[in-house]
């Protein structure tokens, strides 16, 4: 969505960015293989596999506020980009 902040990254959006309990991967066109998300201390808090295509939704509520990256894995490529959770 346009009013939203987001990221984009090729054929996926990420957003919102900030966010506060939930987090979109969107991917029409290509299929997402792995999703990894890293807290600042570099240490795997999420992690969502399977062919995601389309609009993936994804919770964050249980995770404290503050950076993390995020690894977006297609077939041959990575996306890393870093997602803010605030409250």
């Amino acid at each position: 969505p346009s009013n939203v902040p987001h990221i984009s990254f090729g054929n996926i959006s990420v957003y919102p960015n900030p966010a506060t309990s939930y987090v979109v991967i969107e991917s029409p066109e290509v299929v997402v293989d792995l999703v990894r998300m890293y807290n600042i201390n570099g240490q795997l808090v999420r992690e969502i596999r399977g062919g995601i295509n389309g609009h993936t939704r994804f919770d964050v509520q249980d995770l404290n506020q503050g950076l993390y990256l995020l690894k977006v894995i297609t077939g041959n490529q990575v996306y890393s980009t870093k997602l803010l959770i605030s409250r």
